[in-house]
């Protein structure tokens, strides 16, 4: 007599594949996230009872995405800031109650900020922040645009800096010309240095002269 098959082999078969670990999911979440960041646009608006306080401009400031495992990654800001981020696809969110300490600029000063959220999100070659935290009794919100790679802030403050100066050395310098001018022409005609150029001078010159001739005749 035929046995007929019997349908435990089918059945564990197809359990054994459906619960099988798939060798395409999971994986390094944190790839497209590490590396360094600046943020290109963004501010944080304060909301407390303290007068003067200015909103916190986000734009220019570098960042650091470091990997912590291939779930988790580390947001580094200079050496004082180190807030982690949990990574599911092109989103990362930082767990409440971390530190962030930052110099908010009078009245307030360098502080430790209290993350309320913080999240990430990865579009095309940019990412969209949200951040929400407390310093003091003040609390601070804002939405914020990251690029890719850094920029030295440093050069672009000195270059604005030395910008500043140079106008201002070029304007001195012009001055000083227009009274070695003056001096110089004012001694030809014995006139005594004026500011007033070496038009002036000049114009005093010929006067001079002509007035003298006759008296020397």
């Amino acid at each position: 007599m035929l046995r007929r098959p019997s349908l435990l082999v089918p059945v564990l078969a197809l359990l054994s594949s459906t619960l099988a670990p798939s060798c395409g999911g999971g994986g390094d979440q944190t790839a497209k996230f590490v590396g360094p960041w600046t943020f290109a646009s963004g501010s944080l608006m304060p909301m407390c009872p303290i007068a003067g306080v200015p909103t916190f401009n986000l734009a220019g400031l570098n960042v650091a995405f470091e990997k912590v495992d291939d779930s988790t990654i580390s947001l580094v800001i200079n050496t004082g800031c180190t807030v982690k981020f949990s990574v599911s696809g092109n989103k990362a969110t930082a767990p409440s109650g971390q530190t962030c300490a930052l110099d908010l600029g009078p009245p307030l000063g360098p502080q430790s900020i209290t993350i309320k959220t913080w999240t990430l999100v990865l579009t095309g070659n940019h990412i969209d922040a949200t951040i929400a935290g407390q310093a003091l009794i003040c609390t601070a919100m804002g939405t914020a645009v990251l690029v890719p790679g850094a920029t030295d802030a440093g050069a672009h403050d000195t270059g604005r800096d030395t910008s500043g100066m140079a106008g201002s050395a070029g304007a001195d310098g012009a001055a000083g010309a227009g009274g070695s001018a003056g001096t110089g022409a004012g001694g030809a005609s014995g006139a005594g240095g004026n500011d007033g150029g070496g038009s002036e001078a000049a114009t005093d010159t010929g006067p001079e002269t002509a007035v003298d001739a006759p008296g020397a005749e």
